[in-house]
């Protein structure tokens, strides 16, 4: 099966049409996409996404840098699919574009989505009115590299009805009335089984890495609203997003390329607190891995 034919089959499967505030469709696709490491297999190991914008090459537009798996587990399952897809090559290179219908869920409850995407009125509406999704596969590779949302007003069929916008506190993530950690999906909750044993280090781990991370204004930077206006923009402000981007971040800090002043210029911490900086992070990585690793080995598939 070739990789088009296996994705759309997958997303149709998993991921079908329903009411756009169901959450047992919206679980059931968000584990099947989490779990499905041949179906992983098909996306480089780091996409970018954003929304398309007519006349405009990708490399020139808004893109966001995702670890693979966290945005097939957190990102793709907000959207739905009805099988429905265009295939053509875009030039001048001779990437395949794949065009998938799609209806995205804007009934879920604030701690489905994996960041407040209201924060910007424009940004939410474009969510919600997106009927197409355009994914780039390599040729040599045939792996999906870039994913972009898009309207399409030649697909009228799929659209959801438009709900207005949350009001937006500033606060990318908060904690509910529980004191439990939100957005909850950022935790994978739902996808790490109740039986891993590294889920809640993994969790207490990131409160520790969080704290530095504020401390050297690195998610002053590192947030959705991109005020660096970073191309491509790298996110940390939650446990799933810090995941997909610790291993870049380590290596940076340790090679002194991070983090940087307000100039813009590198601003290399001093020893001793780049040694507990790292620490910190690393502590974070170690239990992320396990929490990953237990989890492959659970759905038969190895580290």
């Amino acid at each position: 099966m070739t990789t088009v034919n296996r994705i759309v089959a997958v997303l149709k499967e998993s991921c079908p049409l329903a009411k756009p505030d169901d959450r047992e469709a919206f679980a059931k696709c968000q584990t099947a996409l989490f779990a499905d490491e041949e179906f992983g297999r098909l996306f480089a190991a780091r996409v970018t996404w954003g929304g398309a914008r007519e006349g405009v090459p990708v490399w020139q537009s808004p893109n966001t840098r995702f670890d693979s798996t966290l945005f097939r587990s957190l990102y793709l399952p907000l959207f739905m699919f009805d099988g429905q897809y265009t295939l053509s090559h875009e030039a001048p290179t001779s990437w395949t574009l794949l065009k998938l219908h799609v209806a995205f869920r804007n009934g879920l409850d604030a701690a489905e989505f994996p960041y407040p995407f209201w924060h910007d009125a424009k940004k939410w509406d474009a969510y919600q009115t997106a009927n197409e999704l355009v994914l780039r596969i390599d040729p040599v590779t045939a792996k999906v590299w870039n994913l972009q949302r898009n309207t399409n007003p030649a697909i009228a069929t799929i659209f959801v009805n438009p709900v207005a916008s949350p009001a937006f506190d500033g606060k990318w993530t908060w904690s509910d009335q529980e004191k439990k950690f939100q957005p909850s999906v950022t935790l994978y909750q739902g996808m790490f089984g109740s039986a891993n044993p590294y889920a809640v280090a993994m969790s207490e781990s990131y409160k520790d890495f969080a704290l530095s991370l504020r401390d050297k204004s690195c998610t002053s930077c590192h947030n959705p609203a991109n005020p660096q206006h970073m191309k491509p923009l790298v996110l940390l402000q939650t446990p799933a997003h810090a995941a997909g981007e610790i291993k870049s971040l380590i290596a940076a800090v340790e090679d002194n390329k991070m983090p940087l002043s307000e100039w813009g210029l590198t601003d290399p911490l001093a020893d001793d607190e780049k040694q507990n900086f790292l620490a910190k992070a690393k502590a974070f990585q170690q239990a992320a891995e396990r929490a990953f690793a237990w989890e492959r080995a659970q759905h038969g598939d190895t580290p």
